[in-house]
């Protein structure tokens, strides 16, 4: 399997949303750079606070700042 034939989704719910429209631009911007990254590089260890998940397969937590995120 080529990396270009790998889909990434994100799925939210109605209070991650909420904290979303909240959260300061800055971090809205950064969010959204985080997947344009994630579109290249599924897990972007040199550039943000990437640790696999224990007890999961293949399975990530990206943390920027006080916001924590699963792709």
């Amino acid at each position: 399997m080529n990396l270009a034939d790998i889909l990434f989704f994100v799925k939210t719910d109605r209070k991650a949303g909420k904290s979303y429209q909240k959260m300061p631009e800055f971090y809205r911007r950064r969010i959204f750079e985080l997947g344009q990254v994630l579109k290249v590089k599924p897990v972007p260890t040199q550039e943000y606070d990437v640790s696999k998940l224990a007890g999961a397969d293949d399975t990530y937590r990206i943390r920027m700042a006080i916001y924590g995120f699963i792709p």
